[in-house]
């Protein structure tokens, strides 16, 4: 026995020499598995599909999407043509040049084109030519591959809602705008354009004084709402830009508006979708800062007597209405589709694929298939029927100095699932058990953004509304929250 301060310690045990044979049993067994994996190859190999076999939800989505591109525009802005600033020239160049749009509508009010036509005339007898002008200039701007124009104008109805007209083609057009005098009620509007290609587009749908009314409409030309301009969010009741003697100072008057935001369309029924836009007065579509009016009032006695008087004021600065309100900063439009041409965008923009922002310019992605058959799906804006349940699919990139804090996939306007801080560019999913056998349920996706300080993504500036002094001021920093809001799903449970 060996010690070591004071303990006893155990010799060390001599090992074993290794033995150089097996026992019969064991060399057996070893012996036939090695047959087994020799004749049956995979025998013992776990029963798990390969990865490569079984798609990703981000590769789901992404084949919802293939072979289309993401175009941004802005179907809403106005020039001296009505009661805004500048030329319709003027407003395209600055639609392509400084804020790179992919597309762009001038959609002058049809009331104030028709009053100046109807006074004035050129000096050959001919009525002031500016809807052909509108028309002329945006064939004149149109770039197939680069640059996509449309000819459009603003149904101004206060009883029943404003909407924009965008016209597929320039080469059939109405030679006189239907508007809310010659054409008082929506179905009016709706019987004027039947001859065309034409879609109709509410804005502003909670605005006081001009609140969207849902139970007329038409679902041929109904094909798109726009809930975010200069005049704030309309999706529900929230206009922060509106006049403070509304919303703010009589807060039970949103319970009313409530009934013209795009939730309560929704929840109706209507299948529209969903863009954001300006509705810039100052001839700069696309703006997402504060407008700021733009021109020189003309005196009274200088109104033009004839219509190259009125063109010449036009050029030179000059504008006729001055009551437009200073507002918050606009929305864009943004829109999937195959190619950059007039009629490959305005049949995306009615098939309803897009999705609308506070100004920013991220790549949103939202779709549905069938967990049934995964190889039936559909894009936002979409109609699917499923025998299975539907599986809802939303990714967001966003751009440089902005970050996704919360994404939302919505069911008839109720938070289904909301995933916080999602990767860039990768899915989220949730597949929807609860969808009973012949009902029909719209998915829409809200995703809620945040600047990083000292960035501004969008250029935008926003107004902030003092109690103390009962108006609206410019903020001295830039808004840090953005939103976006996309068309909806619509999907119906049959039967398998």
């Amino acid at each position: 026995m060996v010690t070591r301060g004071g303990r006893r310690l155990r010799a060390p045990r001599r090992r074993s020499q290794k033995r150089l044979f097996l026992p019969p049993r064991k060399f057996l067994r070893l012996a036939l598995a090695a047959a087994m994996v020799t004749l049956v190859p995979g025998a013992f190999a776990r029963s798990r599909p390969s990865p490569l076999s079984v798609p990703s939800a981000t590769d789901l989505l992404d084949g919802l999407f293939a072979g289309m591109r993401l175009f941004w525009g802005d179907v809403h802005a106005h020039t001296a043509f009505s009661d805004g600033f500048g030329t319709p020239r003027q407003l395209y160049e600055h639609a392509r040049g400084q804020r790179h749009l992919d597309f762009c509508a001038e959609t002058d009010h049809a009331e104030w084109i028709n009053y100046f036509q109807s006074r004035l005339q050129m000096t050959d007898g001919s009525p002031l030519p500016l809807w052909a002008n509108i028309v002329a200039e945006a064939d004149a701007q149109y770039v197939p591959g680069a640059f996509v124009t449309f000819a459009g104008f603003e149904y101004t109805n206060d009883d029943f809602g404003h909407r924009n007209v965008i016209f597929r083609s320039t080469a059939d057009l109405p030679a006189v705008l239907p508007s809310a005098y010659t054409h008082p009620t929506p179905e009016d509007l709706f019987a004027a354009l039947e001859p065309y290609e034409a879609i109709t587009i509410a804005h502003h749908p909670t605005r006081w004084g001009h609140r969207m009314d849902w139970s007329r409409v038409d679902p041929r030309t109904d094909r798109l709402t726009e809930i975010y301009s200069k005049w704030g969010n309309g999706a529900s009741v929230w206009t922060p830009y509106e006049l403070p003697t509304k919303y703010r100072q009589y807060p039970f008057l949103r319970r009313r508006a409530a009934e013209s935001g795009v939730d309560a369309m929704l929840a109706t029924g209507h299948r529209i979708g969903i863009i954001a836009g300006s509705d810039s007065h100052q001839g700069m579509p696309g703006s997402t800062s504060v407008d700021r009016p733009l021109g020189i009032p003309l005196p009274a006695d200088q109104y033009p007597k004839t219509g190259e008087a009125f063109l010449q004021a036009v050029e030179q600065g000059y504008r006729y209405d001055l009551r437009e309100p200073s507002g918050g900063g606009g929305g864009l439009a943004a829109v999937w589709a195959t190619d950059l041409t007039r009629e490959v965008i305005w049949d995306a923009l009615y098939a309803r694929r897009t999705f609308g922002t506070t100004g920013i310019r991220p790549v949103v992605k939202f779709g549905a298939r069938d967990s049934a058959a995964l190889a039936t799906g559909t894009t936002m804006g979409g109609e699917l029927v499923v025998t299975g349940s539907p599986v809802l699919y939303a990714s967001a990139s966003p751009g440089a100095g902005s970050g996704v804090t919360e994404l939302m996939i919505l069911k008839n306007n109720e938070v289904l699932f909301a995933a916080r801080n999602p990767l860039p560019g990768e899915a989220v999913s949730v597949q929807d058990d609860q969808l009973g056998i012949g009902e029909t349920a719209v998915y829409t996706v809200l995703i809620l953004l945040r600047q990083g300080f000292g960035t501004n993504a969008d250029g935008d500036t926003i107004l902030t509304y003092s109690k103390a002094w009962h108006r609206f001021f410019l903020s001295p920093t830039p808004r840090l929250d953005e939103q976006v809001w996309t068309s909806p799903v619509w999907v119906t449970h049959a039967a398998p």
